[in-house]
């Protein structure tokens, strides 16, 4: 196995319950190579999102290895995994978490404060650049307030762009849209993966997006197993 991509192998995790634990992985695997799409489907509850948020080092297994790049969140430090998580990776949930307060540009800037950091002047030009990309140039001194559902997705990926990051990985990211515009933002998510140096990765209820991704996963008791993007029902 190349240390190239990400690589996913033997994800394990179980939540306590009153009858002894949930066991919701039970051994899922995964590849992604450099400026590849995939998409993970399966029912509400089957582990989409808990698998997302092991590979984001928002949560950690109970037994398996992660590797992307060679690089193994599992073994950093507090802060090697805050830099892993600010820099490796970037993220679209299914609610765009926009702070109120800020600025189209200063949302999609707010990566780059954290941990006390501060937006270089190429930070500064890529999150302007990537605000264009979107289709937001015409409104990035508005309020996340002043900006419909779609727009506020738009900026939101913006958002998980400008550090840069080696993976994007998105929960749901069309699931409070309507129709049309989660085709929008199905098409930027896939511009914006190929012209990246990184690889996408997106869970979805959405046949329709799945279908759209060359690599599709289906999730089937705490594992992941090879669908084809064109015979998803």
């Amino acid at each position: 196995m190349s240390a190239e991509g990400l690589h996913a192998r033997g994800l394990c995790r179980t939540f306590a319950g009153p009858d002894g634990g949930l066991a919701v992985l039970t051994g899922a695997d995964m590849d992604l190579a450099a400026g590849e799409a995939g998409a993970i489907i399966g029912p509400s509850g089957s582990g989409k999102s808990t698998l997302l948020h092991l590979i984001g080092a928002l949560d950690k297994p109970d037994g398996g290895t992660i590797s992307l790049d060679g690089v193994n969140p599992l073994k950093l430090d507090a802060n090697g995994l805050a830099d892993y998580r600010n820099r490796q990776v970037g993220f679209v949930f299914q609610d765009h978490h926009l702070l109120p307060q800020l600025t189209v540009l200063e949302n999609v800037l707010s990566p780059a404060w954290a941990n006390g950091g501060k937006a270089t002047r190429e930070i500064g030009d890529r999150a302007r650049a990537l605000i264009e990309r979107v289709g937001m140039g015409n409104r990035i001194n508005h309020f996340p307030s002043q900006l419909s559902g779609g727009e506020r997705q738009r900026v939101a990926v913006a958002r998980s762009l400008v550090m840069a990051p080696r993976l994007l990985l998105a929960d749901e990211p069309t699931g409070n849209l309507d129709s049309r515009t989660a085709a929008e933002v199905g098409s930027l998510l896939l511009e914006m993966g190929r012209e990246k140096p990184c690889r996408l990765l997106v869970v979805t209820h959405s046949l329709e997006l799945a279908a759209r991704f060359p690599k599709v996963y289906r999730m089937v008791d705490g594992r992941l197993v090879s669908a084809e993007p064109g015979v998803l029902a």
